[in-house]
């Protein structure tokens, strides 16, 4: 399925975007952190970048349960950068530092030091 899925998008053809995104759940002979692998790798050569971004989130949503957070994270490395997933990191780290500044004013409300 995945070599036919490449040979479409070298092709310029459409793809079953489905297909992809569930392709690390299907049964194969090859192990579920290798199929992963290649369809990140088939999903980054999507030209419409839109499409490309939603389907490799969704990818690594489904696939977040069957691989160790290792893999996950040298997934996470090479495709950071792509714009949902760098919206999604960027919204996090903004959501901490506002739950640091309510941490800290907490503390000071209550007269304690947050150190």
């Amino acid at each position: 399925m995945l070599e036919r899925i490449n040979t479409d998008i070298d092709a310029g053809k459409p793809v079953n975007e489905l297909e992809l995104i569930f392709a690390p759940l299907m049964e194969s002979r090859l192990p579920v952190k290798e199929i992963l692998f290649k369809t990140i790798q088939l999903e980054k050569k999507i030209k419409d970048e839109t499409i490309k971004n939603k389907i490799i989130a969704l990818t690594l949503v489904v696939s977040n349960r069957l691989v160790e957070p290792e893999i996950l994270e040298e997934i996470w490395e090479e495709i950071k950068m792509l714009k949902i997933l760098k919206y999604a990191e960027d919204k996090g780290i903004e959501k901490g530092i506002e739950k640091g500044k309510s941490e800290e004013l907490r503390f000071i409300v209550i007269g304690v030091s947050p150190v």
